[in-house]
Formats: C-alpha cells, structure tokens, sequence
C-alpha cells in the first residue's frame, strides 16, 4: 500500500489480511490462485503479439533489425511483394503506417521478437 492511502482503506486492508485473505493494490483478494493465474493470462494475451502470425513477426524482427524489404524477402525466401503484403497486414492490425512507427510500437510493447542475425 502506498503511504498516501487513506486510513479506512488501510484498516481495511489490515482486518482482510488479519482474517487470512489477501490484498493486492487497492481490493481484497479472496482467490490469490485465481487472481494471479487471471493476470498471467491477460499478460500472455499481450504478449502473443497484437494476433500477428510467426511469419508477421518474423517480418517485425526484420523491421526492427533495420533491414530493407529486399532484404527481408532475400533472408525468409519470399518475393519482395509477399513482405510488401505481410507489411501492410501488420500496419492494419497494428494501427501503425510507417516503418519506423511499426519499430517503435514493436520495443515500446515488448514484442516478441526473433533475433534475425
């Protein structure tokens, strides 16, 4: 608890963990397996990557690894329009337009990303 919170909560807070229950941020717990078993779920659902397949980020990796679509294309064994076409299905379920915003978006949300070299 933070040391701003207020005294009721606190009390409150004291009288749950007092009576064998958690308290986790600013509510009692009555399931500590479920809640954390709840949490690592909505972390899994982040982390598997905005619903990108293999291959899309695959091609992210490459992005962020600064490599041209030619390059891209070369390295996975696909036509420079095939990389062209995966691209802009990443744009569309990312919401990002550029390659750079697709880079940025890629680190800021810890995507899982494959090392290319």
């Amino acid at each position: 608890m933070l040391k701003d919170t207020a005294s009721q909560l606190i009390m409150k807070a004291i009288d749950t963990v007092l009576n064998g229950e958690f308290w986790v941020g600013r509510e009692r717990v009555l399931n500590m397996i479920q809640y954390l078993k709840a949490l690592v779920e909505s972390e899994g659902k982040q982390k598997k990557a905005y619903g990108l397949t293999h291959r899309e980020l695959q091609i992210v990796s490459a992005v962020v690894a600064a490599m041209s679509n030619k390059q891209i294309g070369k390295h996975f064994n696909l036509a420079e329009d095939t990389v062209k076409h995966h691209l802009q299905s990443i744009f569309n379920k990312l919401g990002v337009n550029t390659r750079l915003e697709l880079a940025l978006f890629a680190v800021n949300h810890s995507l899982p990303l494959e090392d290319i070299f």
